[in-house]
């Protein structure tokens, strides 16, 4: 090729960039990312405070926006991605961050609108007959105090049943999403307890820091957070609402500047009786550990090591860490029966007010003889940025905003 031929291709491939870059605009390029990873919390009226949902706000923010994406801040996702590959994972590649500041570089361009199909929720998308659907109200007009910080309050459910139910789909529908940030409903069945406690708390329901504050069958029976709209359960699978037992919510509400009002309601849909189901167990937890440090001695860190070995075999589908204010690091991992290792999930900066329930993308077949490890740091120091009591004080094992656990709950599927 001549020098006059070379120039000219590279003059080409030169101009093709340019073009990739200066024609990025917000309908084509930016908004497909938001609506991916920032929609429902940055919708109006969602748990962000920050609305998202025009081109208007949007360009206002997008300084900000390239920033805390930069940065990693936004959006939330606590594992690393060394984890076992998740369903629903909110990382955005190194392409998408060059787009979304070039984007800020290049003039904010706007173009041209499409038209978008709005998703419809779980009761919408399928036409089921009426009897097939049970609708639960969660909440009654619980009254959110308006204060700037969180709020945990718990429901029992007045659904009961003397016959197990099947559930194929199931959707919640937070009354204000603007307050409802997550939500856990848990299975029991002895409901003295919680009805004890709705006595003692005033308003609807009971108050009770990170849980539900008693033992359960299923503490996770089924999650929900903002991001989520109905699942359905895999193919021949489905839940088991057991005969006899109730559903308990546990609700975490979001702060909020002013006094508000929520009617969450939680919509199941009657399946078929599947020989598989969807449980939870409880493998890891305090008793499992190879060296118990509670209480943790003020102003100190302690590295909690636990293992189990698995008496037969498992599918796991999901994993839920229970932690609270004081535990920094959670690392998750298998050890198969002939010596190899699985890395699970593997959260550095751990953050109970961001914390989920994390489904793995292809459930995981544990044969008897693989082993699960937890290793799990905690810090009672000053400079724990999450510490309510500041590193002062001894920290104790149980429930509440001055204590921590050690539990990890496994979603599995079940024979």
């Amino acid at each position: 090729m001549s020098d006059r031929g070379a120039r000219i291709v590279w003059m080409l491939v030169l101009c093709i960039g340019l073009t990739s870059v200066y024609s990025q605009d917000y309908y084509s390029h930016v908004r497909p990312i938001i609506i991916e990873n920032c929609f429902p919390c940055h919708a109006s009226g969602g748990i962000g405070l920050i609305p998202l949902t025009t081109y208007a706000e949007v360009s206002s923010y997008a300084a900000m926006i390239a920033q805390v994406t930069q940065e990693r801040y936004m959006p939330p996702w606590l594992p690393e991605s060394t984890s076992k590959e998740l369903v629903s994972e909110r990382v955005l590649d190194d392409e998408d961050l060059i787009l979304l500041n070039d984007w800020l570089k290049n003039g904010l361009k706007i173009g041209q609108p499409q038209i978008q199909m709005d998703s419809m929720t779980l009761a919408a998308a399928h036409d089921q007959k009426e009897q097939d659907l049970i609708v639960l109200p969660v909440s009654n007009g619980f009254e959110h105090y308006g204060v700037y910080y969180e709020q945990y309050q718990n429901f029992l459910l007045s659904y009961d049943t003397d016959y197990d139910v099947y559930i194929d789909s199931i959707a919640l529908v937070p009354g204000d999403s603007s307050i409802v940030r997550s939500v856990r409903v848990a299975t029991i069945k002895d409901t003295m307890a919680p009805i004890a406690l709705d006595e003692w708390d005033p308003r609807e329901g009971y108050y009770h820091f990170g849980s539900v504050g008693i033992d359960t069958e299923s503490s996770i029976w089924y999650t929900w957070q903002p991001d989520q709209e109905g699942r359905i359960s895999p193919p021949g699978t489905s839940w088991v609402l057991k005969k006899g037992h109730r559903l308990l919510v546990h609700i975490v509400y979001g702060p909020s500047l002013k006094a508000k009002s929520d009617s969450t309601h939680l919509i199941l849909r009657r399946g078929p009786r599947t020989s598989q189901t969807l449980c939870t167990e409880k493998i890891i937890d305090r008793s499992d550990l190879l060296s118990d440090p509670f209480p943790i001695p003020s102003g100190k860190t302690a590295i909690l090591y636990a293992v189990d070995t698995l008496s037969e075999r498992k599918v796991l589908r999901s994993i839920y860490i229970h932690g609270q204010l004081y535990s920094r690091k959670w690392e998750v991992f298998i050890k198969s029966a002939n010596g190899e290792a699985i890395e699970l999930l593997k959260i550095l900066d751990y953050d109970l007010h961001r914390n989920e329930e994390y489904h793995l993308r292809q459930p995981l077949t544990l044969e008897a003889g693989a082993t699960i490890h937890v290793r799990a740091h905690y810090d009672n120091t000053e400079k724990n940025p999450y510490s309510p009591s500041n590193g002062k004080g001894d920290l104790l094992h149980g429930y509440g905003m001055f204590k921590e656990i050690f539990t990890v709950e496994f979603g599995l599927i079940c024979d």
